[in-house]
């Protein structure tokens, strides 16, 4: 079926952007399916805490597929199989300090909020303090994983916005710290598209 066809295409065009060498890609697993729920609330995908697992709920051949939404969405997944294995050369302490004073995570469960992007349904304030959204706010995972799709996906709505909030230019640094010690050559590009970003805005600060 074409539309099975376009998200096969989407997920390869986002695995390629990783290393071979990676353990995480070498044992992935993706399954796309039709209806995927946490509890009783449907969710666009979700990942394994224990293996190298993600599920992606795949639109039916009546809906149109959005391949660049999918390919953000195994980011946005990947980005938590990383992290879990790659726990101790993450940059913690410095993401704690891209945080707004006296800040906690709400730990709620993800489910409960609908993912906002820069430029759709997200308030200035929590751009300003450093999140993509509600969803963001949730936990340091949730956190770190919007973060983790915009830079994957070089989004030029992404690089506006590192450019216009220091805290989000912050937290993008950092993942793309981040992946200099797991992905060598993926770090260098996530760095090169942050710095890119940072010195448009210098740039256009002294104009």
């Amino acid at each position: 079926l074409e539309y099975q066809e376009q998200a096969i295409a989407a997920i390869d065009k986002a695995l390629c952007k990783y290393s071979p060498s990676l353990k995480q890609l070498q044992n992935l697993e993706i399954f796309c399916v039709a209806s995927l729920k946490i509890g009783d609330k449907e969710v666009g995908a979700t990942n394994s805490k224990t293996r190298d697992v993600i599920l992606i709920r795949v639109r039916d051949s009546e809906e149109q597929l959005d391949p660049a939404r999918l390919e953000q969405i195994l980011h946005h997944e990947f980005s938590s199989l990383l992290v879990r294995q790659h726990l101790d050369v993450f940059p913690a302490q410095l993401w704690q300090a891209t945080l707004p004073h006296g800040f906690e995570y709400t730990q709620q469960e993800p489910s409960d909020y609908v993912e906002a992007r820069p430029g759709g349904d997200v308030e200035w304030q929590d751009l300003e303090n450093g999140f993509l959204g509600k969803y963001a706010q949730v936990d340091p995972m949730q956190d770190i994983n919007t973060v983790a799709e915009q830079v994957m996906m070089e989004s030029s709505r992404y690089a506006l916005a590192i450019r216009t909030f220091p805290r989000l230019r912050q937290k993008a640094f950092v993942y793309a710290l981040f992946l200099t010690h797991v992905d060598p050559a993926l770090g260098e590009r996530a760095m090169a598209f942050v710095q890119t970003a940072t010195d448009e805005h210098t740039d256009n600060s002294d104009g």
